[in-house]
């Protein structure tokens, strides 16, 4: 009788982490150059990462402050452009942009396509 009820526990557990496509938009990036996005971002791709999916970023640049934030990843990730990641310039030392959280577990199965990240905050 337990192993019957585990056993349908073990089939219903992947509904619970079905994979969602998150467009950084929809969680208040701008992507107009200016703007710092890192909140946007940050709160996007740990969506994502949380269930594994998709990241999408449109065409457009998007300011990202990686002494204050970056993108999150999880396994089972996938991001995707044709948007171009900018660090904003003046930020200071940063470890990186794009990387999972400090203390998460390991992570597997991470695409990232069509993405421009330009870590070159002196424009040199």
């Amino acid at each position: 009788m337990k192993i019957r009820k585990m056993a349908s526990l073990l089939l219903l557990t992947p509904a619970l982490y079905a994979s969602i496509n998150v467009n950084v938009l929809s969680y208040g990036a701008k992507g107009d150059g200016v703007t710092d996005d890192t909140t946007a971002i940050e709160n996007a791709s740990t969506a994502v990462a949380k269930g594994g999916g998709q990241l999408y970023f449109p065409a457009g640049t998007y300011m990202i402050n990686p002494s204050k934030g970056h993108v999150v990843l999880g396994s089972n990730m996938t991001v995707v452009g044709p948007g171009a990641i900018k660090v904003e310039p003046g930020t200071g030392n940063f470890t990186y942009v794009i990387g999972p959280n400090v203390g998460d577990q390991e992570i597997s199965n991470v695409t990232i396509e069509n993405l421009t990240v330009d870590e070159n905050v002196l424009n040199n």
